[in-house]
């Protein structure tokens, strides 16, 4: 059955309507909208440094921070911090530098105080840094190194390709390894807010011929005519689906959001990453495609491929706040070069079109001679932000997605997406 245009209009305004119920009782108009800024693992091993994380953020007017506590199969967290049944065997990660500190504990009481959501980014099918001696230390290399995917010659994949290894989402125990991992978090910090998946994806076109998948691909291929492609999208399809299925048992309430490729062509054909079927299916709760181009245009394209989708209160548009080589982000400190100038413009465009909301990458680029704060007087002034409401949005979403509808993408051109009427 496919979506008509009526249920989408539906959909929107009921969401509408419940936020602003949810804003009652304020003496001023509220923005519901969501600013999120990504914090890379170094700058939470220790306390003072999280101190100033949340004072930032709170200074710049941020609601949401989105805290790295799985960088490559390792622990910036307590792993089996209460008894539950997942399993859970990462090592404290290397960026602690053998401290006994528990960042995102510690974050998440911190963050709390002064009115925060935190969310617990995971990096999942991406296993391994780049770096050789990382790598000979890292734990799934070493425990479990026939995860790593092969390519398409039946060649293992080499790390330097992408960002280190991948293990395979076509193999069953992958799956079920990463779901105890995240099962084990959430139940080891119920105060989460949100779990941010990362890398959740396939590490590109030419990936995901580990011999376990190819003959689980020929073994269902008798039955369907599906490309290999389609099947790799079935394959991560089915996570993000048990990881909705997992958090709905441990944690009705908590957001599921994913970080995901802007260019939502390349997304599907590339990295078998359907993230418009997950948002339809009601799989996640926000996409925040990562729209980093330095080009404007290929920027406003993707912005206009992502409108295409009649989704956009359930996007968050990931902004770049980087430079490369550390450089600053302050005009004039780079002459013509990426500036926050340009970032606030972006800002304001992601606005205009009524998005869900803006994620910053990252935090580590906005420090920088506070750049943060310049920013915020820039694009984050003069408005209230109303605090979500994490169980209304998620009983209202589990409400309209239960109807079963067909939600599958038809077509995908260079501005458009294709939905079935």
């Amino acid at each position: 059955m496919s979506i008509p245009v009526v249920s989408l209009m539906m959909r929107n305004s009921i969401r509408l309507l419940l936020l602003m119920v949810a804003c009652l009782g304020f003496s001023c108009l509220l923005q519901a909208e969501i600013r999120a800024i990504w914090i890379l693992p170094w700058s939470t091993n220790t306390p003072q440094k999280i101190d100033k994380i949340i004072a930032d953020a709170v200074s710049a007017r941020q609601t949401d921070v989105m805290l790295e506590v799985r960088y490559r199969s390792d622990a910036l967290y307590q792993t089996n911090r209460t008894p539950d049944p997942y399993p859970n065997p990462e090592p404290p990660s290397y960026i602690l530098n053998g401290l006994d500190f528990d960042p995102l504990a510690y974050a998440l009481e911190e963050a709390h105080k002064k009115n925060l959501r935190l969310h617990a980014w995971i990096v999942v099918f991406n296993a391994t840094p780049t770096d050789s001696l990382r790598i000979r230390q890292n734990y799934i290399y070493t425990q479990q190194p026939d995860w790593i995917t092969y390519d398409s010659k039946n060649k293992r994949q080499q790390s330097s390709s992408q960002f280190g290894y991948f293990i395979d989402p076509g193999i069953p125990q992958v799956q079920d390894y990463l779901l105890n991992v995240i099962g084990d978090i959430v139940c080891g910090y119920p105060e989460l807010d949100g779990v941010h998946l990362d890398y959740i994806r396939y590490p590109e076109a030419d990936l995901g011929y580990h011999p376990i998948s190819v003959q689980r691909y020929r073994e269902e291929l008798a039955d369907s005519s599906m490309s290999f492609n389609q099947w790799r999208q079935l394959q991560v399809t089915s996570f993000v689906q048990r990881t909705r299925a997992l958090l709905d048992t441990l944690a009705p309430n908590i957001i599921l959001s994913a970080a995901v490729m802007a260019d939502y062509a390349n997304a599907i054909n590339l990295y078998a990453q359907d993230w418009l079927d997950w948002l339809q299916r009601g799989y996640i709760d926000y996409a925040f495609p990562m729209a980093y181009s330095l080009d404007r245009g290929e920027f406003d394209r993707q912005l206009r491929q992502m409108e295409a989708m009649r989704m956009n209160d359930r996007i968050v548009i990931g902004l770049r706040a980087w430079n490369n080589g550390n450089k600053s982000l302050l005009p004039n400190k780079n002459g013509p070069s990426y500036s926050i100038t340009e970032l606030a413009a972006r800002i304001e465009t992601v606005r205009s079109k009524g998005f869900g909301g803006i994620s910053l990458f990252s935090y580590d680029g906005l420090s920088i001679d506070r750049a943060l704060d310049v920013l915020a007087d820039m694009a984050y002034t003069g408005q209230t932000v109303a605090r979500l409401d994490n169980k209304l949005l998620r009983s209202t979403d589990a409400e309209l997605d239960s109807t079963g509808e067909d939600v599958r993408v038809l077509d995908v051109t260079a501005d458009t997406v294709c939905i079935p009427r």
